[in-house]
Protein backbone atom coordinates (compact mmCIF):
# COMPACT_ATOMS: atom_id res chain seq x y z
CA UNK A 1 0.00 0.00 0.00
CA UNK A 2 2.45 2.20 0.74
CA UNK A 3 4.26 1.71 -2.69
CA UNK A 4 1.56 2.69 -4.24
CA UNK A 5 1.17 6.21 -2.24
CA UNK A 6 4.46 6.38 -2.87
CA UNK A 7 4.79 6.21 -6.73
CA UNK A 8 1.71 8.59 -7.08
CA UNK A 9 3.44 10.96 -5.41
CA UNK A 10 6.72 10.83 -7.70
CA UNK A 11 4.71 10.42 -10.82
CA UNK A 12 4.29 13.94 -11.94
CA UNK A 13 7.69 15.09 -10.85
CA UNK A 14 9.00 12.27 -12.71
CA UNK A 15 6.80 13.63 -15.92
CA UNK A 16 8.05 17.23 -15.13
CA UNK A 17 11.56 16.14 -15.41
CA UNK A 18 11.70 14.32 -18.55
CA UNK A 19 9.48 17.21 -20.44
CA UNK A 20 12.61 19.61 -19.15
CA UNK A 21 15.00 16.88 -20.67
CA UNK A 22 13.23 17.06 -23.94
CA UNK A 23 12.39 20.64 -23.84
CA UNK A 24 16.79 21.09 -23.71
CA UNK A 25 17.31 18.25 -26.07
CA UNK A 26 15.04 20.24 -28.65
CA UNK A 27 17.44 22.19 -31.58
CA UNK A 28 17.67 25.73 -31.19
CA UNK A 29 16.12 27.55 -33.97
CA UNK A 30 17.26 29.26 -36.65
CA UNK A 31 18.26 33.27 -36.37
CA UNK A 32 15.81 35.37 -38.20
CA UNK A 33 17.93 37.10 -41.01
CA UNK A 34 17.23 41.06 -41.02
CA UNK A 35 14.71 42.41 -43.10
CA UNK A 36 15.75 44.41 -46.21
CA UNK A 37 16.16 48.39 -46.06
CA UNK A 38 13.36 48.55 -48.52
CA UNK A 39 10.71 46.26 -46.05
CA UNK A 40 11.68 48.65 -43.27
CA UNK A 41 8.55 50.71 -42.50
CA UNK A 42 10.15 54.16 -41.88
CA UNK A 43 8.03 56.43 -39.50
CA UNK A 44 6.30 58.93 -40.45
CA UNK A 45 8.06 62.26 -40.74
CA UNK A 46 7.00 64.53 -38.05
CA UNK A 47 6.98 68.41 -39.83
CA UNK A 48 9.62 71.26 -37.91
CA UNK A 49 7.63 73.31 -35.93
CA UNK A 50 8.58 76.62 -36.89
CA UNK A 51 10.06 79.12 -34.46
CA UNK A 52 8.33 82.36 -33.37
CA UNK A 53 10.60 84.96 -35.38
CA UNK A 54 11.22 88.52 -33.38
CA UNK A 55 8.98 91.19 -35.21
CA UNK A 56 11.70 93.36 -37.14
CA UNK A 57 11.35 97.03 -36.17
CA UNK A 58 12.52 99.23 -39.13
CA UNK A 59 13.14 103.09 -38.31
CA UNK A 60 12.17 105.17 -41.43
CA UNK A 61 15.08 107.33 -42.40
CA UNK A 62 15.02 110.62 -42.79
CA UNK A 63 14.99 112.58 -46.19
CA UNK A 64 18.08 113.73 -47.05
CA UNK A 65 17.47 117.64 -47.29
CA UNK A 66 19.09 118.97 -50.76
CA UNK A 67 22.12 121.58 -50.00
CA UNK A 68 21.30 124.83 -50.85
CA UNK A 69 23.99 126.93 -52.21
CA UNK A 70 23.68 130.32 -51.32
CA UNK A 71 25.09 132.46 -53.91
CA UNK A 72 27.82 134.86 -53.12
CA UNK A 73 25.84 138.85 -53.41
CA UNK A 74 28.69 141.48 -54.08
CA UNK A 75 27.57 144.80 -52.21
CA UNK A 76 27.06 147.48 -54.45
CA UNK A 77 29.05 150.20 -54.29
CA UNK A 78 27.87 153.87 -53.57
CA UNK A 79 29.08 156.34 -55.27
CA UNK A 80 30.62 158.88 -52.71
CA UNK A 81 28.65 161.69 -52.64
CA UNK A 82 30.73 164.83 -53.86
CA UNK A 83 31.70 167.53 -50.67
CA UNK A 84 29.59 171.00 -50.68
CA UNK A 85 32.08 173.07 -48.48
CA UNK A 86 29.68 176.05 -47.47
CA UNK A 87 31.71 179.14 -45.91
CA UNK A 88 30.45 180.35 -43.05
CA UNK A 89 30.96 183.44 -41.11
CA UNK A 90 32.17 183.70 -38.10
CA UNK A 91 29.86 184.20 -35.56
CA UNK A 92 30.36 188.21 -33.59
CA UNK A 93 31.27 187.73 -30.30
CA UNK A 94 30.35 190.38 -27.89
CA UNK A 95 32.06 193.88 -28.61
CA UNK A 96 33.18 192.66 -31.96
CA UNK A 97 31.38 194.82 -35.22
CA UNK A 98 31.63 193.75 -38.63
CA UNK A 99 31.99 196.56 -40.96
CA UNK A 100 28.97 197.39 -42.95
CA UNK A 101 28.64 196.62 -46.54
CA UNK A 102 28.47 199.81 -48.79
CA UNK A 103 25.28 200.76 -49.32
CA UNK A 104 23.59 199.80 -53.39
CA UNK A 105 22.75 202.58 -55.43
CA UNK A 106 18.49 203.51 -55.18
CA UNK A 107 16.88 201.20 -57.40
CA UNK A 108 14.77 202.82 -59.99
CA UNK A 109 10.81 203.14 -60.03
CA UNK A 110 10.05 200.02 -61.30
CA UNK A 111 6.63 201.89 -62.59
CA UNK A 112 8.25 204.30 -64.52
CA UNK A 113 11.02 202.17 -66.20
CA UNK A 114 10.81 200.90 -69.84
CA UNK A 115 10.16 197.28 -70.73
CA UNK A 116 12.61 196.19 -73.89
CA UNK A 117 13.85 192.87 -75.09
CA UNK A 118 17.49 193.78 -74.15
CA UNK A 119 16.74 195.03 -70.09
CA UNK A 120 14.50 192.36 -68.90
CA UNK A 121 13.10 193.14 -65.54
CA UNK A 122 13.39 190.97 -61.94
CA UNK A 123 13.85 191.57 -58.47
CA UNK A 124 11.94 190.48 -55.40
CA UNK A 125 9.79 193.36 -53.54
CA UNK A 126 8.08 192.78 -49.70
CA UNK A 127 8.43 193.88 -46.34
CA UNK A 128 10.91 192.39 -43.44
CA UNK A 129 9.73 191.51 -40.09
CA UNK A 130 11.34 191.15 -36.70
CA UNK A 131 10.59 188.81 -34.05
CA UNK A 132 12.69 188.93 -30.39
CA UNK A 133 13.74 186.03 -28.55
CA UNK A 134 12.49 186.74 -24.72
CA UNK A 135 12.96 184.80 -21.89
CA UNK A 136 10.09 183.48 -20.19
CA UNK A 137 9.33 186.38 -17.74
CA UNK A 138 9.36 189.39 -20.58
CA UNK A 139 6.39 191.13 -20.99
CA UNK A 140 4.82 190.20 -23.64
CA UNK A 141 4.76 193.71 -25.12
CA UNK A 142 8.68 193.40 -25.37
CA UNK A 143 8.37 190.60 -27.40
CA UNK A 144 5.62 191.04 -30.15
CA UNK A 145 6.70 191.21 -33.74
CA UNK A 146 7.34 194.50 -35.33
CA UNK A 147 8.91 196.07 -38.89
CA UNK A 148 12.35 195.63 -39.18
CA UNK A 149 14.47 198.85 -40.02
CA UNK A 150 17.99 197.48 -39.98
CA UNK A 151 20.25 196.64 -42.97
CA UNK A 152 19.43 193.93 -45.05
CA UNK A 153 22.53 191.62 -46.74
CA UNK A 154 21.79 190.11 -49.63
CA UNK A 155 24.25 187.44 -51.24
CA UNK A 156 24.29 184.77 -54.02
CA UNK A 157 24.39 181.68 -52.83
CA UNK A 158 27.87 180.64 -53.44
CA UNK A 159 28.82 183.88 -51.77
CA UNK A 160 30.40 186.09 -54.84
CA UNK A 161 28.25 188.69 -54.69
CA UNK A 162 27.14 190.85 -52.04
CA UNK A 163 24.19 193.63 -51.66
CA UNK A 164 22.94 195.44 -49.28
CA UNK A 165 19.45 196.94 -48.76
CA UNK A 166 17.22 199.02 -46.11
CA UNK A 167 13.76 198.73 -45.42
CA UNK A 168 11.91 202.13 -44.76
CA UNK A 169 10.01 202.35 -41.29
CA UNK A 170 6.87 200.13 -42.19
CA UNK A 171 10.05 197.13 -42.97
CA UNK A 172 9.13 197.41 -46.66
CA UNK A 173 12.03 197.19 -49.08
CA UNK A 174 12.72 196.69 -53.17
CA UNK A 175 15.87 195.21 -54.82
CA UNK A 176 16.60 194.58 -58.71
CA UNK A 177 18.33 191.58 -59.16
CA UNK A 178 19.67 188.95 -61.97
CA UNK A 179 17.76 185.78 -62.08
CA UNK A 180 19.23 183.32 -59.55
CA UNK A 181 19.26 182.27 -56.00
CA UNK A 182 19.82 184.28 -53.18
CA UNK A 183 20.05 184.23 -49.47
CA UNK A 184 19.08 187.27 -47.40
CA UNK A 185 19.73 187.93 -44.31
CA UNK A 186 20.49 190.39 -41.73
CA UNK A 187 23.22 192.36 -41.62
CA UNK A 188 23.26 193.30 -37.48
CA UNK A 189 25.36 191.12 -34.57
CA UNK A 190 22.37 190.60 -32.35
CA UNK A 191 21.34 187.29 -34.85
CA UNK A 192 22.31 183.71 -35.17
CA UNK A 193 24.16 182.01 -37.11
CA UNK A 194 21.85 180.37 -39.70
CA UNK A 195 18.61 182.75 -40.18
CA UNK A 196 19.53 183.42 -43.51
CA UNK A 197 16.58 182.76 -45.75
CA UNK A 198 17.13 181.52 -49.29
CA UNK A 199 14.46 182.70 -52.52
CA UNK A 200 14.98 182.55 -56.20
CA UNK A 201 14.59 185.50 -58.78
CA UNK A 202 13.03 184.38 -62.06
CA UNK A 203 13.32 186.45 -64.87
CA UNK A 204 11.63 189.41 -66.26
CA UNK A 205 9.61 189.13 -62.84
CA UNK A 206 9.00 191.18 -59.69
CA UNK A 207 8.70 188.36 -56.85
CA UNK A 208 6.47 189.87 -53.74
CA UNK A 209 7.83 188.27 -50.99
CA UNK A 210 7.73 188.53 -47.13
CA UNK A 211 10.79 187.84 -44.65
CA UNK A 212 10.46 187.09 -40.73
CA UNK A 213 13.71 186.99 -38.48
CA UNK A 214 14.29 186.38 -34.72
CA UNK A 215 17.11 187.57 -32.82
CA UNK A 216 17.80 189.03 -29.22
CA UNK A 217 16.74 192.71 -28.99
CA UNK A 218 19.80 195.02 -29.64
CA UNK A 219 20.54 196.94 -26.40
Amino acid sequence: MSGIVLSSALFPIVTQAKEDWLIAQAPLPAPESPAAPSSVIAPPAVPPVPLPRRPVIRTPRRPVRPTQITPATRTPRVPARPTRRIPIEPFPMPGDYRRPLPDLPAPPDIRTMPQSGDTMLSGISGRVSFTPICSVTAPASTCATRPYTGALKISTTSRDQFFRVTPDAQGTFRARLAPGLYVIEPDAPNFPIGTGQTFSVISSIVRQVEFNFQGVLPR
